[in-house]
């Protein structure tokens, strides 16, 4: 494997890591369940509704609440921020798709649908530790038990499997970091959550459905919405040429 196409935090991570793979066939098609099984993000999102509705006073059910939008707001945020930044910056070819560094790859899974998404910086690493941030707002302890969780079921299948580079992640990591904590603030928090609360308090069916949906998207990672959008742009795209 050439790493010279690697940097330094890059390959002290990576060459140890890629080395394991095809050593043992059972954990290998373990880590690829996890790569494509939402059940760890519907873990995080149960997580979530759990807390939502715990047993407490009115004023910590209230600052509960606030926090969780907030967590909510944040990772979306952090998630345009990513989206923007890949495709702002240069490209970055997936480890597993880039024939120069020869990385090791797996028979689980082999699908090539990402391979003209640019690697850096990590969605999936916005997403979710702007989630496990969030929830050490809530509960210190709970919040670090979801970033362990995270890193073992999110982060760890990107880089084994050649899906992202170290510092994808790494770069993903501090964008929800920054992301969860401006959200988690006060101020910012009360004012991003005071309509949403009203919209609850005034209209319970609307907006317990609403959150229900944008919470599936979450355990999904948007893929209903990722793909209808694909689905009419491509429509979109033959009716144009058609013209």
């Amino acid at each position: 494997m050439d790493y010279h196409a690697l940097n330094h935090f890059d390959l002290f991570i990576m060459h140890p890591m890629n080395s394991l793979v095809g050593r043992n066939v059972r954990f290998d098609k373990a880590v690829g369940f996890l790569l494509g099984n939402p059940l760890p993000s519907a873990l995080l999102m149960a997580t979530f509704w759990a807390y939502w509705f715990r047993h407490a006073d009115s004023a910590t059910m209230q600052r509960t609440r606030e926090h969780l939008l907030a967590t909510l707001w944040a990772s979306i945020t952090g998630i345009v921020i990513a989206r923007a930044l890949a495709l702002a910056l240069p490209f970055r070819l997936r480890p597993r798709f880039d024939p120069s560094i020869n990385f090791l790859v797996t028979d689980e899974p082999n699908s090539t649908a990402l391979m003209d998404w640019s690697a850096f910086p990590s969605d999936h690493a916005v997403m979710y530790f702007a989630l496990s941030v969030g929830l050490c707002f809530v509960s210190r302890r709970l919040g670090l038990m979801a970033t362990l969780f995270v890193a073992c079921t999110i982060w760890f299948p990107r880089i084994y499997l050649g899906y992202h580079y170290p510092t994808d992640i790494l770069v993903g990591m501090i964008i929800g970091l920054l992301c969860a904590y401006a959200f988690n603030l006060t101020a910012a928090r009360r004012w991003l959550a005071a309509p949403i609360l009203q919209w609850e308090r005034s209209s319970p069916p609307s907006f317990y459905m609403a959150l229900f949906f944008l919470t599936f998207q979450f355990a999904t990672m948007f893929l209903s919405l990722r793909d209808s959008a694909s689905l009419v742009y491509h429509v979109t795209e033959k009716l144009l040429a058609r013209r």
